[in-house]
């Protein structure tokens, strides 16, 4: 069931599509076919029907997984609902004793960045630091690259580079924080020919 709920989910099938399999199969639900469902619901831009679908899972007895609350995280930081996630964040650990992983931590540093509130996104970000493997994640860095463009603080890029290479973290393999590079000096500073060195970096 979950198989096919992860290839419909693919293939952008709504939410209704995917209930109508669940309701029709007539098996018992697991946390892997809520957090697909939860996933489709975030998907489409229903928060309410996120929450509802977790208020479900509780009721039932299902424990959520660290999926669940990614899933919940990044919908309620894409809401804008910033203060909530974080309450998120704290309850899964205090009330169901799971660890956020590093899709956690990176939408609540990515929904700072766009709040403005980069300190607070570099606060957390140094909260991650206390587990090394969730920094291997460098959407993160990312994100913060992007924000301190933004914010006119091109001069901290620097530093931020370092201590991704301090932690081993090659940028140029999903290309994340080389494309925030070029976006900040793009956008934010008008200045195309540091863009381009840039890109002769990646390209090197």
């Amino acid at each position: 069931l979950n198989t096919l709920l992860h290839a419909l989910l693919d293939c952008r099938s709504p939410l209704p599509d995917l209930l109508a399999v669940c309701r029709d199969a007539g098996i018992p639900a697991n946390a892997g076919t809520y957090n697909i469902l939860m996933r489709a619901a975030a998907a489409s831009g229903s928060l309410e029907h996120t929450r509802r679908l977790f208020d479900e899972m509780l009721r039932l007895g299902i424990a959520p997984t660290v999926d669940t609350f990614g899933t919940i995280v990044a919908a309620l930081c894409d809401a804008g609902h910033l203060e909530e996630a974080f309450k998120v964040k704290d309850a899964m650990v205090r009330q169901h004793e799971v660890s956020p992983n590093a899709h956690v931590y990176a939408s609540l540093v990515k929904g700072l960045c766009q709040r403005g509130e980069v300190d607070a996104a570099v606060r957390l970000k140094d909260e991650m630091a206390g587990k090394p493997e969730l920094l291997q994640n460098s959407a993160v860095y990312g994100a913060l690259v992007r924000a301190l463009f933004r914010a006119g603080r091109k001069g901290e890029v620097d530093g931020l580079l370092e201590e991704m290479k301090g932690r081993g973290i090659v940028p140029h393999r999903d290309r994340v924080v080389y494309n925030a590079m070029i976006a900040g000096f793009c956008e934010d500073e008008r200045d195309p020919s540091a863009a381009f060195a840039v890109l002769d970096e990646m390209q090197k």
